[in-house]
C-alpha cells in the first residue's frame, strides 16, 4: 500500500513539475526594464505630414516604436510601427509650420524608453493643392465641379448655397481619393445661384472658403411617357428584357441584347412630341453588375429628323446612304471614378445615381435618335442596362404634364 501511494506522489510531483514548465512556454516576459530608443532618425517632410527613417534599438523584447504629436485642431495623435519595419508614416497637419515630434520604443512588457523629440517641417497639405485648381461651371440644371487630387489623398469638396434666408447650406459634399474627375450637380433653377465651397480632409483641415456666382442653364426632363422605342440592332431581346423597359422610370428592369455576334449593337427612339435640343443624357447601369456584364461603356449617340428607314442592320456597310443621314450628337465613354482594378464605394455610389454625360450646346434639335454601343464593361457582345433618360429643351412645344 505504501508502495502506491509513493508511486502516486511521484506521479502528482511530475505533473506539478511539467505543468509549470508547460506555463512558461510561450508567455510574454515581465520585466521594469525600458528598452533603448531608436537612433539615426532621418526626417522626409511630405504633403500634410513627414516620413521618419531610423534604427531600431538591439532589445529583444522591442515590440513597436510610437510617434507622438499634436494636430492643428488640438488632438493629440499616435501612430505605431512594429519591429519589422523602420519608417513611420505621420500625417493630418493642416499648414506648413515646424512643430515636435516625440519618438518612444515600446517592448513586450510595455515599458517606454527615454522619449526622443525630432523635429518635422510638413509641406503644404494636399486639401490646399485640390481648392487651388478646383473649378466650378454653370451647366445645363446645374454645376460641374472639376478637380486635381495629385497626391489621391481622401478629400471632401464641400459645396454650399444661398438659401432664402441668405445663409449658406450644405448643397453637395463630394467624398473622393480619386487623382481628378467631374462631378455633376442637378436640380438647380436656371437663376443666379450664390455658392461657397471649400475643401476639407479627415483632420478637420479646411481651406479657405471661396464665394462664387453662377447660373444654371435652362432644361427640363424628356418624361419617359414622350419617348418611344423605334428598333434594335438584329438581336432579338434576352430574358424578356425588351427595350421599352429603358423609358420606364424604373432602374430595377432594363434592357438586355443577346450576343449574336452583331456589332456594334444599336437601338433607336423618337421623342413623340417633336425635336429636342438634348442637353444631357443618363445612363443607369444594372446594379449589382456594375462596371461588368453588358454595362455600356463606349457609345456614340446620332440623330436626325426624317424618319429613319425600317428594320436591322441599317449601317454604314449594308446601307451606307441610309446611315449617314444620321447625324453625330457625340461620343461618351463611362468612367469608373477609382480608376482601380476593384470596384470602391465610390465607384458602387458614382454608378448608382446614375452617370451623367453632357452634350455640346451647339448640337441642333433632333426628333430621332440612336445608340450605337461600341464597347460593354465585359467587352461582350451584347448590352444590358437598366435606364436611358434625357434632358434638354423641346423645339417649339411643351412636354404634356
Amino acid at each position: 500500500m505504501k508502495k502506491i501511494v509513493g508511486i502516486i506522489n511521484m506521479l502528482c510531483i511530475a505533473i506539478l513539475l511539467y505543468s509549470c514548465a508547460e506555463e512558461s512556454v510561450g508567455q510574454t516576459p515581465v520585466d521594469n526594464m525600458p528598452p533603448q530608443n531608436v537612433t539615426g532618425v532621418q526626417v522626409q517632410n511630405t504633403p500634410g505630414g513627414a516620413l521618419l527613417t531610423y534604427t531600431l534599438p538591439d532589445d529583444e523584447d522591442l515590440l513597436y516604436v510610437k510617434a507622438t504629436f499634436i494636430l492643428n485642431n488640438g488632438q493629440r495623435s499616435e501612430v505605431k510601427s512594429s519591429v519589422y519595419t523602420n519608417i513611420l508614416e505621420l500625417q493630418g497637419f493642416g499648414d506648413t509650420n515646424e512643430r515636435l515630434v516625440t519618438l518612444v520604443s515600446v517592448d513586450r512588457s510595455q515599458n517606454e524608453s527615454e522619449p526622443l523629440e525630432v523635429k518635422v517641417q510638413p509641406l503644404e497639405a494636399p486639401i490646399f493643392g485640390v481648392q487651388k485648381e478646383l473649378k466650378l461651371e454653370a451647366a445645363f440644371g446645374g454645376i460641374n465641379v472639376t478637380y486635381n487630387n495629385p497626391t489621391e489623398s481622401n478629400i471632401v469638396i464641400n459645396i454650399d448655397v444661398m438659401n432664402e434666408k441668405n445663409e449658406y447650406v450644405s448643397l453637395e459634399k463630394i467624398y473622393t481619393k480619386a487623382k481628378n474627375g467631374v462631378r455633376k450637380i442637378r436640380g438647380m433653377a436656371a437663376e443666379d445661384t450664390k455658392l461657397r465651397y471649400y475643401v476639407s480632409d479627415r483632420w478637420d483641415n479646411i481651406t479657405d472658403k471661396q464665394d462664387i456666382t453662377l447660373t444654371p442653364m435652362f432644361e427640363e426632363r424628356v418624361p419617359a411617357k414622350s419617348i418611344e422605342p423605334m428598333q434594335s440592332h438584329s438581336a432579338p431581346v434576352d430574358w424578356g428584357w425588351t427595350l421599352n423597359r429603358l423609358f420606364d422610370d424604373n432602374t430595377t428592369t432594363g434592357y438586355q441584347s443577346k450576343a449574336d455576334g452583331y456589332w456594334p449593337a444599336y437601338f433607336t427612339f423618337n421623342v413623340k412630341q417633336g425635336p429636342v435640343k438634348l442637353s444631357r443624357i443618363r445612363i443607369q447601369q444594372r446594379k449589382d453588375y456594375e462596371y461588368t456584364h453588358g454595362n455600356l461603356k463606349r457609345f456614340r449617340l446620332l440623330g436626325r429628323n426624317d424618319y429613319p428607314l425600317a428594320g436591322a442592320q441599317i449601317d454604314n456597310e449594308s446601307n451606307p446612304e441610309e446611315y449617314l443621314k444620321w447625324e453625330p450628337v457625340g461620343e461618351f465613354e463611362s468612367i469608373k471614378p477609382s480608376n482601380s482594378s476593384v470596384t470602391t464605394n465610390e465607384d458602387l455610389e458614382y454608378a448608382r445615381q446614375g452617370e451623367d454625360f453632357d452634350i455640346d450646346v451647339n448640337m441642333p434639335a433632333y426628333k430621332y435618335y440612336r445608340v450605337e454601343v461600341l464597347e460593354t464593361w465585359s467587352g461582350g457582345l451584347f448590352m444590358c442596362f437598366m435606364e436611358f433618360q434625357m434632358w434638354g429643351r423641346p423645339e417649339g412645344f411643351e412636354f404634356p404634364k
